[in-house]
């Protein structure tokens, strides 16, 4: 299902529970983001363990967040927890803990940066 601003899964749960001509904000984007970058590092849907977007969101909206793995593929124990710690800083409603767009970029490269660097030295 859809909404405003794409599907009901990957949508903060501001923008499901609010007035129907809610318009995304920056931090919505973040938190939608955060799924984005969820999805690809676990090569699982936010939620997986709710098969309709409904009920997805539906967890969102009561404070469910997705499950952290054990382990990611292609990272150390200490890049995973960075990630995963910056992804739960990206789902907080709290402005304050929620980082900005700039912030993210910044954090991101730093935490990819072995990762991509070991890619590169892969595809040679």
């Amino acid at each position: 299902m859809r909404r405003e601003g794409g599907r009901y899964r990957f949508l903060a749960p501001e923008l499901l529970d609010g007035p129907q001509d809610l318009r995304p904000t920056k931090s919505s984007d973040i938190y939608s983001l955060s799924l984005t970058f969820f999805n690809l590092a676990t090569l699982e849907t936010p939620f997986s363990q709710y098969h309709r977007d409904i009920s997805a969101s539906n967890a969102a909206l009561r404070g469910e967040r997705p499950k952290e793995p054990p382990e990611l593929p292609f990272f150390t124990p200490d890049r995973f927890e960075s990630l995963f710690g910056l992804l739960k800083e990206m789902w907080s409603h709290d402005p304050l803990v929620c980082p900005d767009a700039a912030t993210v970029a910044d954090r991101l490269q730093e935490i990819l940066a072995p990762v991509l660097s070991c890619a590169a030295d892969w595809r040679k």
